[in-house]
């Protein structure tokens, strides 16, 4: 996982526009990672990123989930 920190990190830092513009999978499938551990996702999540000079829009929508049981001590 530090690993993908560092190259999400150095993505950023390099080129802020081909992050905007060329990055879009590897964030979907970070952040589908990180939600299946609490949703059953039934397809791909949506990402809509748009850069705004120093700043970013970010949306994600994902349809159709459902709450992961967890099981918990008592």
């Amino acid at each position: 996982m530090k690993e993908d920190l560092e190259r999400i990190q150095k993505m950023i830092e390099s080129d802020r526009f081909g992050f905007v513009n060329g990055s879009k999978e590897i964030i979907r499938a970070d952040v589908e990672a990180l939600l299946g551990q609490y949703f059953y996702l039934p397809g791909h999540v949506k990402i809509e990123l748009v850069g705004a000079g120093e700043k970013f829009d970010l949306s994600i929508k994902a349809c159709d989930c459902r709450l992961r049981s967890f099981n918990v001590l008592k």
